[in-house]
């Protein structure tokens, strides 16, 4: 992908989208990610107010209508795409949230009531309605097997200059089961790939430390680890979908399974 054929967040405004009314509404709690979804007959209308819309979207729609959908976000990294949520400056270490904000778009129905057979033009008009907006971050969606998972193709450097950039997750390790449980398995793919990619990933909640535990046999040698952490997850036997978050302002992200 060629840096001119992104879109320049400086130049988009949000465009505006008018709000459904009657027929039903999933109703949004503003201290969580979940979004609100306005439905009109055919029509629905997705809209949140949050630091991180598309995290928003991964968690409304697998909430409501049970996708199969990751989300790992671009490097948060220019100081304009930050928001300081420092709590206590006097303490000397300061917080920041990514520039956020309202995120609207609509999408249509399979039929009244039944969710859009088909994810990935609904998430295509999420990712298009967060670039208009001039959100941190360029996203694609890539569709593997039963999974979409949103990833970054761009982000604003330290100096705020437009660069290509990828996933952690698109990194290429190696990592031996050797017949072990799953969590030194997990363990050792996500020190694969801080080695391979240069972030530090911090992991938070996921099923392994204590519930499941199955063996893994299978060596894999250069392969993406997206596509090992889905084997893993399938060798547990339950679908479940995973945030690779960013630290802003630091080669860092948070890692949760749930």
């Amino acid at each position: 992908m060629e840096l001119e054929h992104l879109p320049n967040r400086r130049r988009f405004l949000l465009a505006p989208v008018a709000m459904a009314v009657g027929c039903s509404r999933v109703r949004a709690d503003r201290t969580s990610p979940a979004g609100t979804i306005d439905v009109s007959g055919l029509i629905a209308t997705f809209s949140v107010d949050y630091p991180r819309p598309l995290e928003s979207v991964v968690y409304t729609f697998v909430q409501e209508y049970g996708w199969l959908i990751t989300f790992e976000e671009a490097p948060v990294m220019y100081s304009g795409d930050m928001i300081d949520v420092t709590v206590n400056p006097s303490v000397g270490i300061r917080a920041y949230n990514p520039r956020g904000g309202r995120l609207e778009f609509s999408y249509r129905l399979r039929q009244a009531g039944r969710p859009p057979e088909d994810p990935m033009p609904v998430l295509k008009a999420a990712i298009e309605a967060h670039h208009r907006a001039g959100f941190p971050g360029c996203y694609e969606v890539v569709q593997v097997g039963g999974y979409f998972h949103i990833v970054p193709t761009a982000h604003y450097n330290e100096r705020g200059v437009l660069e290509l950039v990828q996933s952690p997750l698109d990194a290429l390790v190696t990592v031996d089961g050797g017949g072990r449980p799953s969590w030194p398995f997990f363990n050792d793919l996500v020190r694969a790939v801080e080695r391979s990619s240069g972030y530090r990933i911090l992991i938070g909640h996921n099923p392994f430390y204590q519930g499941d535990q199955p063996t893994i046999g299978q060596r894999f040698k250069n392969v993406q680890a997206r596509t090992i952490l889905r084997a893993l997850i399938q060798a547990a036997g339950k679908p479940r979908r995973w945030y690779l978050l960013s630290v802003p302002g630091q080669r860092q992200y948070a890692l949760s399974i749930v």
